[in-house]
């Protein structure tokens, strides 16, 4: 298993300062990665290696890893606050009757507006793919395009007590595997 969490964000003192500094201290970045694998390799050095990578390895019992990239402006911000996603999630298992894999890519962007202490109002806005790929069962194998909307209103007048309305709009289509899904 490896993983690997990288922050940007710029000096406390920045946010003091006039003109580019002072901007530029709203900007945060986030980069995260996992990767996680079992193999059933006779070669003890190339089962250590979390980024060895086969399609179709035979050896493979499974393999895991997750990427997040994330850019926020005004993340710490009490009034409002910007960020946009990136996330990359693939799995892959051996079954008895063959290898299943599922894939999970998307771009999403954020905002986040507090009207008064007690409103918020959430938006996002979410495009990406979803896939799985069986080397048996040929019907489970999909590559579904997807762009959703969800946006969440609260009003929480103290600790105990948060009242949330939701609406959430998608669309969805399986375009199979001909076509290009790159996010």
């Amino acid at each position: 298993q490896f993983t690997l969490t990288f922050n940007l964000q710029a000096p406390d003192k920045w946010k003091k300062e006039k003109g580019f500094k002072k901007f530029a201290s709203r900007f945060s970045a986030q980069l995260a990665f996992k990767s996680d694998r079992k193999t059933q390799q006779d070669n003890f050095a190339n089962s250590l290696n979390p980024f060895g990578y086969n399609d179709f390895d035979t050896a493979l019992v499974y393999s895991n890893y997750n990427l997040r990239q994330t850019v926020y402006f005004n993340r710490f911000s009490s009034k409002w606050s910007v960020e946009l996603n990136y996330n990359d999630v693939n799995n892959k298992t051996l079954f008895t009757n063959g290898i299943d894999s599922r894939s999970n890519k998307f771009f999403s962007a954020r905002i986040r507006t507090n009207f008064t202490r007690i409103l918020t109002l959430n938006n996002e806005f979410k495009y990406g793919y979803k896939s799985n790929n069986s080397q048996l069962l040929r019907t489970r194998n999909y590559n579904i395009r997807y762009l959703e909307a969800p946006t969440e209103f609260f009003i929480q007048p103290n600790t105990k007590w948060r009242i949330a309305l939701n609406y959430k709009f998608a669309t969805k289509s399986n375009i199979g595997f001909t076509q290009d899904s790159t996010v």
